[in-house]
């Protein structure tokens, strides 16, 4: 299974490489989840002068989370892919759960709407878990982010 994810992931990262670039140039992939692990060996190919944490409401995209989901996410994304860089948006507690509303600011985070820094991201990714509610405000940033040909790699309940 691990092996089928990260044939998916390098996939995904170079197709869209090719498709947005139309070479093999950078993507950067916003991770939306726990954060991210700045000592990792890997970690200097994450964006780091654009982080934020939407769960603490500070540029700190540290991952604290005991299982280090965003770090783990992170990492097939980098390892198996020479060609993209990650930008950490925070959007998940240490516990693993999140409102749909701080997913929904993430969203619009990652797509630009608030800082025209972000204008590089090509690929969303969200592995998600929380409350479930009232998502509407996540809705209308991946409608958001889509319009702004911007690829959203989803999974939930993992």
């Amino acid at each position: 299974m691990k092996k089928c994810i990260r044939t998916l992931v390098l996939s995904v990262v170079t197709t869209l490489s090719v498709f947005f670039a139309g070479t093999t140039q950078a993507v950067t992939v916003a991770v939306l989840d726990t954060g991210l692990d700045p000592n990792e060996s890997w970690a200097n190919r994450a964006d780091w002068n654009y982080d934020y944490d939407w769960i603490n409401f500070d540029y700190d995209a540290y991952d604290d989370a005991s299982n280090r989901h965003g770090t783990k996410v992170a990492n097939e994304v980098l390892v198996y892919s020479s060609y993209a860089t990650v930008l950490p948006i925070k959007v998940i507690h240490w516990s693993g759960l999140t409102f749909d509303s701080i997913t929904g600011l993430g969203v619009y985070d990652a797509a630009g709407w608030y800082s025209d820094s972000h204008q590089s991201v090509r690929v969303i990714n969200l592995s998600l878990g929380g409350f479930s509610g009232r998502p509407e405000l996540t809705i209308a940033g991946m409608h958001y982010a889509v319009s702004k040909n911007i690829f959203i790699v989803l999974a939930a309940g993992n």
